[in-house]
């Protein structure tokens, strides 16, 4: 019996190893592929602008999608269409607004140097803090910009300083300036218009004509990313909390989530604060509503979390799958010209 028991226990001490192993695989993946360029991490301390617009102009992935997306074909011809008909925010005619903290929200821009950005780049963002009893921070389109809402539950949480909310608004700022919500909405149209061709290979013309008409149909409405469904446009979602700003969290993809968290935390660690950053993640991680977890199951808190202290053990990895990219790209124009 006694055996056994060492057998069961020897075995389980494998699996969970195993099981270790592969979670730090897959934390070295993400890293590779999406953590802050070296450009970035390289800029002095104190120059926060230098740290996005080296992303900014280094980023190949940022690049690749821009380029795509500029084509306008098929797919992107979709997102950008998608992208028009999502929710926007319009937070100075908001009653929920507190108009008394927006020198504190324009000034935290400034100091984050995406006030600058705004200016050379063009990336219209603003800060506002709703009233809310839940504690949340997202990230909405405007007219003409992207606006970036922290709730008063969680400026307010146990915990909570000007660093740590620093840290929430550089992850939704991260969001913004690699257009999350646009490239989400593209990954979405590609795979579309890929079933949709799958299908017609697999089922024969006619019968990929009638499945085709068959899918246009149910997706007539306008496609809404929140609550991590999509739905048409006549189809109402309802949200068990109390707080209606639940309903504006976008439904990144779990790549998406986990980019902005790494990028956020490498700026946030070269001012200083990395574990502030820490800090805010696991401030939303106490949060009894499990809002965020809900919304995105496959980037819980806990593995945001998990990777980020992975990140902190391990400084010798980087995003090396950017340089590689780069590579590519200019061996190809070398070949073009």
């Amino acid at each position: 019996m006694k055996l056994r028991q060492a057998v069961v226990i020897v075995c389980s001490l494998f699996v969970s190893l195993y099981a270790f192993a592969d979670r730090e695989k897959e934390y070295r993946e993400l890293i590779k592929n999406y953590d802050a360029v070296d450009e970035a991490k390289a800029v002095q301390q104190g120059n926060p602008y230098d740290f996005w617009y080296e992303e900014l102009a280094c980023n190949e992935r940022l690049f690749g999608f821009r380029e795509n997306i500029e084509k306008k074909r098929g797919a992107e011809k979709e997102a950008l269409a998608n992208f028009a008909k999502l929710p926007k925010a319009y937070p100075q005619f908001d009653e929920l607004v507190f108009d008394s903290a927006q020198s504190f929200c324009d000034s935290m821009l400034i100091r984050l140097g995406v006030a600058e950005v705004g200016k050379n780049f063009g990336i219209k963002c603003t800060l506002h803090i709703i009233l809310s009893p839940i504690s949340l921070s997202y990230v909405m389109p405007s007219e003409d910009g992207f606006a970036i809402y922290l709730t008063t539950a969680l400026v307010n949480h146990k915990g909570s300083n000007y660093e740590v909310i620093m840290g929430h608004v550089v992850r939704e700022f991260v969001h913004v300036y690699l257009q999350h919500h646009l490239s989400r909405l593209y990954a979405d149209a590609k795979g579309r218009r890929k079933e949709r061709l799958l299908t017609g290979l697999a089922i024969g013309a006619t019968a990929a004509l009638n499945a085709t008409n068959a899918y246009l149909s149910a997706k007539n409405g306008t496609p809404y990313y929140y609550n991590n469904v999509i739905v048409d446009a006549s189809t109402s979602v309802e949200v068990n909390n109390e707080s209606p700003e639940a309903r504006y969290i976008f439904s990144y993809l779990s790549e998406q989530i986990f980019e902005a968290d790494l990028i956020a935390y490498r700026f946030m660690e070269k001012a200083g604060y990395g574990e502030e950053y820490l800090n805010g993640l696991r401030i939303l991680a106490s949060e009894r509503d499990g809002i965020y977890d809900s919304l995105n199951p496959d980037a819980p808190l806990s593995e945001r979390i998990n990777l980020l202290k992975y990140l902190q053990n391990h400084p010798e990895y980087g995003n090396s799958k950017n340089i590689k990219r780069r590579r590519h790209r200019e061996a190809l124009l070398y070949n073009r010209y």
